[in-house]
């Protein structure tokens, strides 16, 4: 249910970012840092779903081992 969630914001975010970077000529780093966290996070509900990993997949920030 998270996992989607943070699907439907990381639409949210593209579709903002899109506006902002037409306007500033870049994406917001924050909005990019956002959208990369609701992305890992997604790809590791779904290694775990699939059992590819028995790591459960954490809301903190997790380095990349």
């Amino acid at each position: 249910v998270l996992a989607t969630m943070l699907g439907y914001a990381m639409s949210l975010v593209a579709l903002g970012g899109w506006f902002y970077a037409l306007w500033h000529g870049r994406m917001s780093e924050g909005m990019r840092d956002l959208m990369a966290y609701c992305l890992r996070f997604q790809q590791r509900t779904t290694g775990y779903y699939l059992l590819l990993t028995s790591r459960y997949p954490a809301l903190g920030r997790v380095s990349m081992e």
